[in-house]
């Protein structure tokens, strides 16, 4: 990676609402990770993540989360952090609204809901079997569960035809 303000050949850098993330040939593949090994298990959410397992071409590096434990951290600054190492494709089990909005307004892909180890969530990936990108942002109601009980399988027959998405 180039020093800081320098751009190298096949680079692009854009701007979005004040954030800026870099396109070329260091794209990888992210997932948030409990430890340093692909027998560690991807973290449970991604800010809160100790490490992102960084794949490139038949490579990868374990990256400590400089925000690890850091209450104060927003998703801006995460995701600023993920693209910045050259993620465009992250695995994850679960994100913030925050951090989600931020990757996804960068232009990274994310995959939510994988449960099990970093080399279980490769494979997947390699194997292709993951749809296109799942995640999407919930409004506060549904992300904090709404107060009520889960939608029985009629009312969930009834929003679908109403052209709603159920998650």
């Amino acid at each position: 990676m180039p020093a800081t303000g320098q751009l190298t050949a096949g680079m692009t850098v854009a701007s979005t609402s004040g954030m800026v993330y870099v396109a070329g040939s260091s794209k990888k593949l992210v997932i948030p990770s409990d430890g340093k090994a692909l027998k560690s298990n991807v973290a449970m959410l991604l800010d809160e993540a100790r490490y992102f397992m960084m794949f490139g071409l038949g490579t990868y590096e374990v990256v400590p989360n400089p925000y690890y434990r850091d209450k104060r951290a927003t998703g801006a600054e995460i995701a600023q952090f993920i693209v910045s190492e050259g993620g465009s494709i992250v695995i994850c089990n679960n994100i913030s609204a925050g951090t989600l909005k931020s990757l996804q307004s960068l232009k990274v892909k994310v995959y939510d809901g994988i449960v099990g180890t970093v080399q279980q969530a490769l494979d997947i990936y390699t194997d292709g079997r993951l749809g296109s990108s799942s995640a999407s942002i919930l409004d506060d109601e549904e992300e904090h569960g709404g107060g009520g009980p889960p939608a029985s399988k009629s009312s969930k027959s009834k929003e679908k035809d109403n052209d709603a998405e159920v998650f």
